[in-house]
Order: C-alpha cells, then sequence, then structure tokens
C-alpha cells in the first residue's frame, strides 16, 4: 500500500470527513504482515470506538487484527456507492 493515506490516533486531526475511508487492520497470512479490509465504510465516530470502547461485533470484525486504522480510498473505486 505504496503512498496510500492511513488516519491513525496519532495523526487524527488529518481526518476529512469529505473523503472516503475503509478500516483496515494487519493480519499474518502464510507468514506475512498484510493490511486486510475490516470495515467498508470507516467513519472517525466508528474507528475513535473501535479503539477506545469496542462492541462484541468490533472485536469479531477485527478478529485478531493489529493496528487498525482508517485507510483513504478513492471514491471511485468504493463500490459500496454504486
Amino acid at each position: 500500500m505504496k503512498n496510500e493515506v492511513f488516519i491513525t490516533m496519532e495523526n487524527i486531526n488529518e481526518y476529512d470527513p469529505k473523503k472516503h475511508y475503509t478500516v483496515v487492520a494487519d493480519y499474518v497470512i502464510y507468514g506475512k504482515v498484510e493490511p486486510c479490509l475490516v470495515f467498508a465504510v470507516g467513519t472517525l465516530a466508528n474507528y475513535t470506538k473501535l479503539m477506545t470502547n469496542p462492541d462484541e461485533n468490533d472485536l469479531r470484525c477485527l478478529k485478531g487484527g493489529v493496528n487498525p486504522r482508517l485507510h483513504e480510498v478513492d471514491p471511485a473505486k468504493c463500490w459500496w456507492n454504486e
């Protein structure tokens, strides 16, 4: 994911509500750490809840992933907007 924008708790002030985000986390796949999709539509509220007070559904979706963060995506590639 070269040259991609990620929002974490450290740079959360860079979040732009006009942009599109997903929530991704890192998983070990065949011995290699890979970023994978956790939630298709990531909002600042969802991400903050996931990081500070996750509910059972958040933990089920995260399923052992580490380093969850918001990933800025190109709106033209957002299949959920179709």
